[in-house]
């Protein structure tokens, strides 16, 4: 890993392709958003429609152009799945973690909250990613050493924000027991912080903390697509990710917080005592 991490040419590479694979997602999205929504279940209060799939292909068929050698972690690829301890196996080398339409609920009830990701892990480590807002037409992206932007302008880097003065995104799993878990950790920062919002979407809520929208963003069971891209903004503008308990974050773990570590530490500590 050392070596590919360490060759900024092949860094700008994968964020191009990254760029690209998410912009030709986010094409299908746009072309099919006034169409009528064909949507099937894939499980308990999980929703898949022919968007989703014509999007993944369009962002692994730019990938597999360039790259015939990665591997490919897409969400609508039924082959991809944890490992019975829940955890997600992420393999050495490179890998792409691909979410071709995040947000398919909001999708389907016409919601206008939905992003495609794209990110490129080495030996697990996210060094590269694109998140593409269609219909709001934003494109943040990031690679390791050269910082995030969007729409082409560099994001700064995250301020320091009280928690009284932070607005705090969560979303809630689909499972009832960690979806009690969130709820409960909701309740507890909710007269804590400012205010706090619902997304419905990981890959956008990632994003708006790199761009200083939101200060945090919280959900205790994600995919290695909903967080891959993200991750990268989040770090190169200066924020961390941890589990809820407080370790540092490692992509094949299913709960995540991000944002500046000050304000990390004060919404760990208050979910800590509620859950």
């Amino acid at each position: 890993m050392v070596r590919m991490v360490s060759d900024s040419a092949f860094i700008e590479q994968l964020v191009q392709t990254a760029h690209l694979a998410a912009w030709q997602a986010g094409q299908v999205i746009k072309q099919q958003n006034s169409q009528p929504r064909k949507v099937k279940s894939k499980g308990f209060r999980d929703l898949v429609t022919q968007t989703d799939l014509a999007a993944q292909l369009a962002a692994v068929k730019v990938i597999t152009e360039r790259f015939h050698d990665h591997l490919i972690y897409a969400e609508e690829d039924p082959r991809i799945k944890p490992s019975a301890d829940g955890r997600w196996p992420i393999p050495d080398g490179v890998v792409w973690v691909i979410d071709p339409l995040d947000g398919t609920s909001n999708y389907v009830s016409q919601l206008p909250l939905v992003g495609v990701s794209v990110g490129a892990v080495i030996d697990g480590v996210p060094v590269a990613g694109a998140i593409y807002d269609p219909l709001g037409n934003e494109l943040f992206e990031g690679g390791l050493g050269r910082g995030a932007t969007l729409n082409g302008r560099p994001l700064q880097p995250l301020a320091i924000v009280a928690l009284e003065d932070s607005m705090i995104s969560m979303d809630f799993a689909r499972d009832p027991e960690i979806r009690a878990r969130a709820v409960a950790s909701f309740a507890a920062l909710s007269p804590r912080c400012r205010t706090l919002r619902t997304l419905g979407s990981a890959a956008l809520a990632l994003a708006y903390v790199a761009a200083g929208r939101l200060q945090a963003y919280l959900h205790f069971n994600l995919q290695p697509w909903d967080v891959g891209a993200g991750a990268v903004m989040i770090r190169e503008t200066g924020g961390e990710l941890r589990s809820p308990e407080g370790a540092i974050w490692q992509l094949e773990q299913v709960a995540v917080m991000a944002g500046h570590p000050e304000l990390l530490d004060q919404i760990g500590a208050v979910i800590a005592s509620a859950t």
